[in-house]
C-alpha cells in the first residue's frame, strides 16, 4: 500500500491529473484501512489482557496499525497541497 500511495505522489507531482485514477488507486488502501486498523487495535487490545505474555508486541501492534492511517493521512495531505 505504501508503494501504491508513493506512485499516487509522484503522478501527482509530474503533474498528472487523472482525477478517476488517483481516487481508485487511494479507495484501495482506504477500504484495507477501514477493516485492518480495528481489527490490529482489537488484537492489540486482547494483547494486553493476555497473562503470561509480554505486552512488548500488544504495544508494538497497537503502534503499528496506527501507522499506516498516519501515514495515508500525511500522504493525503501532500497530494492535497501540490494541486
Amino acid at each position: 500500500m505504501l508503494v501504491m500511495q508513493l506512485g499516487v505522489i509522484a503522478a501527482v507531482l509530474l503533474g498528472i491529473t487523472d482525477n478517476q485514477g488517483i481516487i481508485y488507486a487511494l479507495t484501495i488502501p482506504l477500504a484495507t484501512y477501514a477493516v485492518g486498523v480495528p481489527l490490529g487495535l482489537v488484537l492489540a487490545v486482547i494483547g494486553f489482557f493476555q497473562p503470561n505474555r509480554k505486552r512488548t508486541y500488544a504495544k508494538l501492534g497497537s503502534c503499528l496499525s496506527l501507522a499506516g492511517p498516519i501515514l495515508f493521512l500525511l500522504f493525503l495531505l501532500v497530494i492535497t497541497s501540490f494541486r
